[in-house]
């Protein structure tokens, strides 16, 4: 059985999607992802 969703919060950047965000190597979306799954840890 699954969890009821209570809440549902959406975010953005002012960095477009394909420009790079402080990094060489990846886009502003994958560094975001990269922050968003160390919080987790």
């Amino acid at each position: 059985m699954s969890l009821p969703i209570h809440k549902i919060v959406i975010h953005c950047s002012a960095t477009q999607n394909g420009n790079q965000l402080r990094t060489a190597t990846q886009t502003a979306a994958q560094r975001i992802d990269e922050w968003h799954k160390a919080a987790r840890i």
